[in-house]
């Protein structure tokens, strides 16, 4: 059997897929297969995909309808045979031992769940020493949902028989309702803090400069976590309220930088959620203090926010839709 299986999503990636798959097959652990999921793309990512396939035998090609990134990656999923399994993006690639690493402290401390960190855009790479460690149930979930171990399944190894109990739904924050059921049914966690796996930052990520109604998934994913951790420890019940009131506030951001006369029935559903977290913004010491000025200026001055936001945006030259 198979030690790891590497599932990787494709979709009109023709000028990134030769080198992600390079830096897979190159890993300086062997013992892997590498499952390519085409979904439906209109480049000749296609075409690559099966060339691959041609040239390294660990390498399987499935092609399909476009069905979106959850789909493709659900297809890869159900087609592994690996111990462990790992999701790789198209446009990204890994560190040459990422996959050693990950496997290694899977192993070493029993862990159904074995972390590093992501190196994104043009972040120098890492030359410290790290060491891992094992990391609680409720650590690990906390840290997934405070964003401190990265919210995406591209920087974690699962095993398989846990992973495939769970599916990836809709295309916006997938990779976090994905991750935060599959750590709920796990029991022992390992992460090493250096950053393996390297996230391109390009023309073919998905843009949040600018509001659209899809981001509103943003906050489904925050509730549907919400309903889930109501049996959990107090920790993560905050943790989570706190992850569902920075959706919410993020997606505020970009009504209000894009056109909030528009979007002004979206805007004030999130106004009215944030209302309910009225004491909980107000007295938790979890929430800090932009977030707490956030939250009176989306509710109270709003014009006045959004002046405030497109200043920070130009004198910081950051994009709005990023995580507050």
């Amino acid at each position: 059997m198979t030690k790891i299986s590497v599932i990787v999503p494709v979709y009109n990636t023709e000028l990134y897929l030769e080198k992600c798959v390079n830096s897979i097959v190159s890993q300086t652990f062997s013992d892997i297969e590498v499952i390519l999921v085409n979904d439906g793309s209109s480049d000749s990512s296609p075409r690559i995909c099966d060339e691959l396939q041609q040239r390294d035998k660990r390498i399987y090609v499935i092609h399909q309808k476009n069905q979106g990134v959850s789909a493709a990656r659900n297809a890869g999923m159900k087609s592994a045979n690996g111990d462990f399994i790992n999701f790789v993006d198209s446009d990204d690639s890994l560190e040459p031992d990422m996959l050693e690493l990950l496997y290694n402290n899977a192993i070493n401390f029993t862990a159904d769940i074995s972390i590093c960190s992501v190196r994104k855009g043009n972040q120098e790479i890492e030359t410290t020493t790290t060491q891992p460690r094992s990391l609680t149930r409720d650590e690990a979930i906390i840290g997934l949902l405070n964003y401190s171990l990265n919210w995406g399944a591209y920087n974690k190894l699962f095993k398989i028989e846990l992973a495939q109990l769970e599916a990836f739904e809709g295309s916006i924050n997938e990779d976090v309702y994905f991750c935060f059921r599959v750590f709920q049914k796990a029991s022992s966690f390992v992460f090493e803090d250096i950053k393996k796996y390297n996230y391109a930052v390009n023309d073919n990520s998905v843009s949040m400069s600018r509001f659209d109604s899809r981001y509103l998934q943003m906050t489904y994913v925050a509730d549907k976590i919400l309903n889930k951790v109501t049996d959990e420890s107090t920790e993560i019940i905050e943790t989570a309220k706190y992850n569902n009131i920075i959706a919410n506030i993020s997606i505020a951001n970009l009504i209000l930088i894009s056109n909030e006369t528009k979007y002004k029935k979206e805007l004030y559903l999130i106004k009215q959620k944030l209302r309910n977290y009225h004491s909980f913004i107000l007295s938790n010491k979890k929430v800090v203090l932009k977030h707490r000025v956030a939250y009176i200026l989306i509710r109270f001055a709003p014009k006045y926010y959004r002046f405030l936001l497109e200043m920070y945006s130009k004198l910081t030259n950051s994009t709005i839709g990023d995580r507050v």
